[in-house]
């Protein structure tokens, strides 16, 4: 039964009466089903078992209900963690089935676009089955490795050490292996990233020069265990670049919980090099990290928590003067990859809001910077063939920075 695919089920506290006889249901049906009343036990770190088996997870059952929508719980970094996955999938995979537990509960916002089973039909049961069914049979037919149609085939191997002790650790990376008859130099990325993940790997490693006398082995084991993973997305390929991007968890052993933050790396393809920061590839690099940070407030500003009881309207999940802090200079804006639709910025743990509403990532379209880039990286981007937005900087935009002091009307004149 382990070795068969995960199927992780998704719920808030309130729910597990009503959740458990499904979890009991695809047990019967054969299915290795992941729930966490019956997988956590004493002592373990719950933040990273779960994060684990989401990682894991060959399918994610999110069970809606009137409680979970007006909870500002777990279940909805679950959601925001499940969709971050789903980036992974081919469009015509089932990876996330959302069900109804109360036939008139609020469909989330974040899962809009997904289609919902009710879980009061009569063939509920049946229904569930077929869509698992779906997704597992797809999933065999997956070949190791995966050929873009830009002619880019790549595979992923893992790194895992571990080593007791007072503390220890527990590390974990995914490494990508890029290969391309096209891009001579493609398996250069490779090692940069494998680079990078045995850097961290013997930055672990020197740690164990200095066992702490905080700790011993009277401890549990996860207590004493400082803990690294990385997990990386398959490559994204636009234009004339491939961008990929790690979500990483670490845990400092006897902290109160676990970390979660990105690491992305960006390359040009042909020549073949990296593109380490993202201002390099701005001719005005001023107004472009204005125009950036406008657009991410703009989009991170409109996400709202769910909406309880009490509340006549829906609250904003972030403050604007934490997106204003987490976006002020490129630094903030160092992890970043290339994708059809614009440029995505991720943000990790407390960067752009508290702990609890975890981690973010915002897209900003090629139309609101096309003015500012390059040339040779306008091209590159297929953004020469956008409709360019010269942007107006309002009051609400991020200019303390840049220094840029644009009123509500005044337009920035594209660079040269």
């Amino acid at each position: 039964m382990t070795d068969a695919p995960l199927i992780f089920l998704s719920y808030t506290t309130a729910d597990r009466p009503r959740v458990a006889p499904w979890y009991e249901f695809l047990k019967r049906q054969g299915h290795n089903a992941w729930i966490d009343k019956e997988h956590l036990i004493g002592g373990q770190q719950w933040d990273y078992e779960i994060r684990k088996a989401l990682n894991a997870a060959a399918l994610i059952v999110i069970f809606v209900s009137n409680n979970s929508v007006n909870r500002r719980g777990y279940v909805q970094r679950e959601i925001r963690l499940a969709l971050t996955k789903l980036e992974e999938k081919l469009a015509s995979d089932i990876y996330i089935v959302p069900v109804l537990l109360d036939a008139d509960a609020a469909r989330p916002d974040l899962l809009s676009g997904l289609q919902f089973l009710d879980a009061t039909d009569d063939a509920f049961g049946e229904q569930l089955i077929r869509s698992i069914q779906h997704q597992l049979t797809a999933t065999e037919h997956q070949s190791d490795l995966i050929l873009d149609e830009s002619g880019i085939g790549w595979s992923k191997s893992v790194i895992a050490e571990e080593h007791i002790g007072t503390p220890g650790y527990a590390f974990t990376a995914q490494i990508p292996h890029l290969t391309s008859t096209d891009y001579r130099n493609l398996g250069d990325c490779t090692d940069i990233i494998k680079g990078w993940v045995k850097s961290r790997l013997c930055d672990y490693r020197s740690g164990l020069l200095s066992q702490d006398s905080w700790f011993s082995f009277g401890q549990s084991r996860s207590q004493r265990t400082n803990i690294w993973d990385a997990s990386c997305a398959d490559p994204m390929v636009h234009g004339q670049t491939v961008s990929i991007r790690y979500s990483l968890y670490w845990y400092g052993a006897g902290a109160a919980h676990g970390n979660v933050g990105f690491q992305t790396f960006a390359f040009f393809l042909e020549p073949f090099f990296q593109i380490e920061t993202l201002q390099s590839i701005f001719e005005n690099e001023t107004d472009a990290l204005a125009a950036m940070q406008a657009c991410i407030l703009e989009e991170l500003s409109a996400i709202k928590w769910p909406k309880n009881e009490d509340d006549e309207e829906e609250q904003p999940l972030l403050d604007p003067d934490a997106i204003r802090e987490g976006t002020k200079d490129w630094d903030a804006l160092a992890n970043f990859v290339f994708t059809g639709a614009g440029i995505e910025i991720a943000f990790g743990s407390y960067q752009v809001g508290p702990y609890v509403v975890g981690a973010h990532v915002a897209t900003v379209p090629y139309r609101r910077i096309a003015a500012f880039l390059k040339p040779v990286y306008r091209q590159a981007l297929r953004a020469d063939f956008v409709d360019f937005e010269v942007p107006h900087f309002g009051e609400d935009a991020l200019t303390s920075a840049s220094g840029h002091e644009a009123a509500n009307d005044q337009a920035i004149t594209p660079a040269a």
